[in-house]
């Protein structure tokens, strides 16, 4: 874990966690009111992320690749499923690792330069207590690059995917 526990932890989860929005529980399309099922495939999830973030006041793209370096100002985020469609998992790189927010959990350091290493897992560190996991993210990994707009390139589209370079 990164610190110890704090109450606050509860009230939001992973999503929350990677864009920041840590004052409830959302799905992706939460807030572009864009309809959300566990059924969406990953992709789909992820452009659901990119409307979500057009009216949070941000720019951004999906991409296969792991981001090796961010401009100043820039975020990046990371989405997988599990393959059984009954989770979804985010993570967020901070400049120096990655992060993820498994439920109430307290936010959990990766041990691992690359998201990709291995499987996801829903282990979590709550209350103090360590819970270890029994769900594992095993699907493709799409990773998303955003940032505020009017601070840095902008688009050609909203297209969710159209790719900036």
């Amino acid at each position: 874990p990164l610190t110890g526990w704090y109450g606050w932890y509860e009230n939001y989860n992973c999503y929350g966690h990677a864009i920041n929005r840590t004052d409830k529980y959302v799905n992706p399309g939460y807030y572009s009111n864009t309809s959300f099922s566990m059924s969406m495939s990953i992709s789909t999830m992820a452009n659901v992320v990119i409307k979500d973030l057009d009216k949070l006041g941000y720019w951004g793209y999906t991409t296969t690749s792991r981001p090796t370096s961010l401009k100043s100002g820039y975020y990046a985020i990371c989405i997988r499923k599990n393959k059984n469609n009954i989770d979804y998992h985010f993570m967020k790189y901070t400049g120096v690792s990655w992060t993820h927010k498994p439920g109430p959990s307290t936010p959990l350091r990766w041990n691992y330069s690359s998201p990709s290493y291995k499987n996801w897992s829903n282990e979590a560190f709550y209350q103090d207590v360590y819970y270890a996991p029994s769900i594992l993210y095993n699907s493709s990994i799409i990773y998303i690059v955003y940032w505020l707009k009017g601070t840095g390139d902008e688009p050609y589209s909203l297209d969710p995917d159209t790719v900036v370079n």
